[in-house]
């Protein structure tokens, strides 16, 4: 009764854990409220899921809210919204483009930027969701869908998790409550029904991923080798053991997950491979305790360990070669000055690896704990270590000895020569003995070979009898002999290993010394180097071949015993199937790892072999410098570093391995290990050897008086060429005056050709583009013109009203029974390049300048006189020293009086005056006819091939300078969330109209029009429409729909207001084409056509394009009317 209490317990807190979690079902899913608090009152917030079995991994959510103040009661909600913040940036820009002040506290947007709108768990494992496409959702009564998409695995566990952001709205200005609020939800995906089959490898794959996610391919015997070193960090390894040990849990979720999902009963064969490695994994609990007896025993004796450790480093380090013996070397006149040459360099090998294990030891982790310990071995080193200077001392003497000995050539070859013969005999005695004892083992290797042969046809045999009759006693047998059998083989691969080793070692220490000998030789002198050293070289490269050759020989004993080897692991596999799935992945797991370690060592070796190259092609160059050395040994530092890292990395992994082959009886032999041991011997001998040679190396002084020299060249050519450059443009101003002055028959007008008027460098629009639509007027003349060099002109708001002005004034000095007379200006600006079509330009007109008082009017012809070029050089310097921008004069302006628009041939000679001869294809000829109802007026451009003007004969249509008048007077108007809009942009590729914004009492209107007209009998009645114009660029406007007006009112009034027409349709169908041929539609004001379907009860809107013509209606821009009263009734 005891016991069956605390199970009955558990298994109530199961259930209702499992109960809390909602199981989608097909169509909608409610899940349980939550309060959402703000200030005295709260929203209640319910999530409705809509899921569907045919598209399992799709989740739709819609939030349902409703305000309620503290006793529970429903409030009227008119301000308080609930907002999902996804980007802030584009939420923020989103409400001030609106016209909106968003009122925040610094501390609140740094939590919403942290945070995320929507998040998504799938069985503890943060699943990736989309963005909002404007930055954000809102709402107060029901959301816009929210759309996620998941990986389907039967009886998975979702968790939603939304954070929400009170946001009060009041007439334009937002205002951010308080820090996100996190509410989350879990749901648990359903089972597959009885008649889906399930894929197995999917479901398997999925529980196996997110139990490797949480292990992070780590168990007890990662902790154990980890121990097993000296230099460990106890502090961070103890807190990786903290967080190893909360794995338990989160293992054991995983197996109540794959437990609750019947799907999986499906797949048992899996199931049951899956249980087993979790349940493995499991078991490691009951050593957890003793493994932290062991971390608090290592604390205990950490500082012993930590001395211990950097003491035998210590020992391994030292030598009994100090600084007394090599100064009794230096002195004793017998001494072999090559072999003190090598000693030296092996003492200052020494003193580099002094300084490392200093380092080391500053830099270990247990340290600071272990002070007292630190002193101590930091006085040894001290004590061992010789100083810089008597370093730098001791080969200065070396190099004196050395410098004597080199005097005599032939005496220098035979020292080096009778070096190299002792050394190579002193290293074929060491193999001689290597090969006596090696003979032994190959004996003993090729008999266990022989034996293991006999013993893998006794396991065949086993194995085709257990298929038949299996019996136990005879199964314990040929475990034992399998058991027997692996031992014995893997002992042989490890001796094998172990003779590769030194037969490596062997081999690059001949071949370091064959390099050491080339090298030394070819110093001494290069070409007769190369014939002494060659008798030399030929003896080491047939020891070489003999090293080789028995390298040949054990690598073929190798591939026979690997081969039993693998049959041994086959039996494994046959006769310990329960272990085959656990041993599988540890072995996998291991050989990934020495892999990669196995694969940065043969970069680096390839690093190396690519250093001594560049070293070998630098050494003997004129460029070799004293920084380029510093380069090339800082190289071979960083290359020794990263060879000790990967060694120590392959110690770690080794001793790890070994605990866990031993802990799971796994027999496997890892080859990467043999072939890292093989290529990682080699590196130390030869990178040392390279350290050596780059820094024994000379180096050339650099040249700075002859590069000082040379700079100081350059300066006084480019100040001659300067000084030149400055004479020939002065020479040609004048020359270009003197001509200009003998063109005042034309135009009676100097104009100073600038600097800036001959540069071919556009004064750059990035300024005027980003900004035009406020300051600035867009006009673009492929409206005007089909062949043009200037695409776009920027005409800026001040200039348009003082350039109008300009011209009505010399209307109002003119009586009413006379023609005005041709009067007109400069206008200055910038050009550049336009960006869309190479060859042709962008040009801006930014001031006007009246003439001066010398100037001549007529009625058929002007002569602008000289004061005008005077007053535009001065125009342009005052802009230059405001705005530090280079202006340019970009177009002439003047009038035909009652004559209209073209460009007679004086007007082409004063043209072609302006254009200075170079046909300037960016300057502009504007004409205005003051006596047009609109003041039409032509901007004239050269053709874009520069060969002729444009005139009234190639125009298409004239632009309105009372239009940009207009324009210019009214600034933009803003238009609020407060009209329903219409893109007309998106459905039509010409129109005139960008945007349709519908105020409130024309939908009301069109209501009422709708329901008191429904019973008339005409098939089609007019209105017109009142409203504003936004002009966006010349020709280009968004407009506002304000009011219908009846057309029997003032037919002057009518012309003022109307942008529109409203046509109410009683007919099912109608001719489009017949409507647009209606009188009605001849006023060119009118931009939209409102065309209301009574028996569809719904809008169709078409616009007029840029050649005034109207487009035809789309099925697209077609509106419902009663979605439009709908939002009249919704509106914020």
């Amino acid at each position: 009764m005891k016991k069956t209490i605390p199970i009955c317990f558990l298994l109530i807190i199961v259930y209702i854990n499992l109960s809390a979690q909602h199981v989608l079902y097909e169509n909608e899913n409610k899940l349980e409220s939550k309060n959402i608090v703000i200030k005295n009152n709260y929203f209640k917030v319910t999530p409705v899921i809509n899921y569907s079995f045919n598209d399992r991994s799709k989740i739709e959510i819609v939030l349902n809210g409703v305000l309620k103040d503290k006793k529970r009661e429903l409030i009227e909600n008119k301000r308080e919204w609930l907002f999902l913040i996804s980007d802030w940036e584009q939420f923020l820009k989103h409400y001030k483009d609106e016209g909106f002040i968003v009122d925040r506290k610094p501390t609140y947007v740094g939590l919403i930027e942290k945070s995320k709108a929507v998040e998504v768990w799938v069985d503890g494992k943060k699943s990736h969701t989309k963005e909002f496409n404007n930055g954000f959702s809102d709402f107060q009564t029901e959301s816009n869908p929210i759309r996620i998409s998941v990986e389907y695995i039967p009886g998975s566990e979702i968790t939603l998790k939304f954070n929400f952001v009170h946001i009060t709205a009041s007439h334009n200005k937002i205002k951010i409550n308080g820090p996100p609020q996190p509410e989350s939800w879990k749901i648990r995906l359903p089972s597959l029904t009885q008649t889906k089959s399930v894929d197995c490898d999917k479901l398997i794959s999925h529980y196996i991923t997110d139990f490797k996610d949480i292990t992070n391919d780590r168990d007890l015997t990662f902790f154990e080798g980890q121990l097993k070193f000296q230099n460990v960090d106890i502090v961070k390894l103890r807190g990786e053991f903290k967080v190893f040990k909360e794995t338990f849990r989160k293992v054991e979720d995983i197996r109540k997950v794959i437990g609750y999902n019947k799907d999986i009963d499906q797949c048992p064969d899996s199931k049951k491979q899956l249980f087993l490695q979790i349940d493995s994994y499991l078991q490691q609990r009951s050593s957890l305790s003793s493994f932290e007896d062991k971390i608090k025993n290592y604390e205990k004796n950490v500082c012993k360990n930590y001395y211990k450790k950097y003491r035998s480093r210590l020992n391994i380090i030292k030598s009994d070669k100090d600084l007394d013996y090599m100064q009794a070397k230096i002195n004793d006149p017998k001494t072999n000055v090559l072999k003190l040459d090598d000693e030296f360099r092996s003492l200052t090998k020494e003193m580099r690896s002094f300084q490392q294990l200093k380092n080391q030891i500053s830099g270990d982790p247990n340290s600071a704990k272990c002070s007292k310990k630190k002193s101590q071995l930091l006085t040894l080193i001290a004590k061992y270590k010789i100083e810089q200077e008597e370093m730098e001392e001791i080969e200065s003497l070396i190099k004196n000895k050395m410098e004597k000995l080199a005097e005599n050539k032939e005496l220098e070859f035979k020292a080096y020569t009778n070096k190299y013969i002792s050394e190579l005999a002193i290293k074929k005695e060491e193999y001689q003995l290597f090969l006596s004892r090696l003979l032994i083992k190959e004996s003993v290797l090729n008999e266990n070979y022989l034996e293991n042969n006999s013993r893998i046809s006794a396991l065949h045999k086993y194995q085709k009898n257990s298929e038949t009759s299996p019996d136990l006693d005879t199964l314990k047998l040929v475990k034992e002999l399998l058991s027997f059998s692996i031992f014995e083989n893997k002992k042989s691969l490890d001796t094998i290993a172990m003779i590769t080793k030194h037969l490596n070692d062997y081999k690059n220490d001949v071949d370091l010394l064959m390099q050491k000998c080339k090298s030394q030789f070819d110093q001494i002198e290069k070409k007769q180097g190369s014939i002494k050293a060659e008798p030399l070289l030929i003896q080491y490269e047939k020891f070489m071949g003999e090293i080789v050759m028995k390298k040949g020989e054990i690598e073929y004993l190798y591939d026979k015993i690997k081969d039993n080897y693998q049959q041994l692991n086959n039996f494994n596999d046959h006769f310990n199937p329960a272990k085959q799935l656990i041993n599988q992945q540890v072995v996998t797991k291991y050989i990934s790892l020495f892999d990669a370690n196995l694969k940065n060592l043969n970069q680096l070796d390839t690093d190396f072999k690519k250093l001594q190259n560049d070293f070998e092609d630098k050494r003997y160059r004129k460029t070799y410098y004293k920084w380029v050395k510093k380069s090339l040994i800082k190289r071979t530092i960083n290359i020794e570093e990263k060879l000790n890292s990967y060694s120590n990395k392959q110690d770690t992994l080794k001793v790890q391995k070994s605990l866990d082959f031993e802990k799971n009886a796994i027999p496997v032999y890892i080859e990467q290990i043999n072939k890292f041991e093989q290529t990682a011997s080699g590196l130390p001998p030869r990178i040392e050897y390279l350290y050596n040679n780059i820094e024994k190396s000379p180096y050339q002084k650099f040249p700075y008086v002859y590069v000082l020299l040379g700079i100081v060249s350059i300066v006084i050519l480019v100040f001659g060429a300067k000084v030149y450059i400055t004479a020939i443009r002065s020479k040609k101003r004048k020359q270009t005056k003197k001509n200009n002055q003998t063109k005042s028959a034309i135009s009676k007008i100097t104009i100073k050709e600038s600097n800036e008027n001959s540069d071919e460098k556009g004064k750059g629009l990035d300024e005027i583009v980003q900004k035009h639509k406020n300051e600035y007027l867009e006009i673009d003349l492929i409206h005007e013109w089909n062949d043009t060099a200037v695409s776009r002109v920027y005409f800026k708001r001040d200039c348009i009203i003082k350039t109008y002005r300009f011209f009505e004034d010399s209307l109002m000095s003119t009586d009413t029974d006379k023609t005005a007379y041709e009067t007109g200006g400069f206008l200055v600006g910038r050009w550049d390049n336009n960006p869309d079509e190479k060859g042709k330009f962008d040009v801006s007109l930014e001031d006007f300048i009246e003439p001066g008082n010398d100037a001549k009017f007529s009625n058929y012809q002007l002569n602008f006189g000289v004061k005008i070029g005077v007053k535009l050089q001065k125009v342009l310097t005052n802009l230059k020293q405001k705005t530090g921008i280079d202006y340019v004069m970009t177009a002439w302006f003047h009038s035909h009086p009652g004559l209209k628009i073209f460009l007679s041939d004086y007007d082409l000679s004063v043209q072609e005056g302006f254009s200075h001869d170079r046909r300037s294809l960016k300057m502009l000829a504007i004409v205005l006819d003051p006596y047009t109802k609109d003041w039409d007026t032509g901007i004239f451009t050269y053709k874009a091939d520069g060969s002729e003007m444009n005139n009234s004969n190639d125009s298409k249509r004239f632009f309105s300078l009372d239009s940009m008048y207009k324009w210019a007077l009214n600034p933009s108007v803003k238009v609020s969330e407060s009209h329903f809009k219409l893109n007309l942009s998106e459905y039509f590729s010409d129109s005139v109209c960008e945007m349709l914004y519908f105020e409130n009492s024309i939908i009301l209107e069109i209501k009422r029009l709708s329901e008191d007209n429904n019973n008339e009998i005409s098939p089609i009645s007019f209105k017109h429409i009142s409203g504003r114009l936004i002009t966006k660029k010349y020709n280009h406007f968004d407009l506002i729909l304000e009011n219908l007006i009846d057309t029997t009112e003032n037919k002057e009034g009518l012309e003022s207001s109307t942008i529109g027409l409203f046509i109410d349709l009683t007919e099912g169908s109608f001719n489009i084409g017949e409507i647009l041929k209606k009188p009605e539609l001849q006023n060119e004001k009118v931009l939209v056509l409102v065309i209301y379907h009574r028996q569809e009860n719904r809008i169709i809107v078409t616009s007029r394009m840029t050649d005034f013509k109207f487009n035809l209606p789309s099925d697209k821009a077609i509106l419902l009317l009663d979605e439009m009263i709908d939002w009249t009734r919704k509106r914020k």
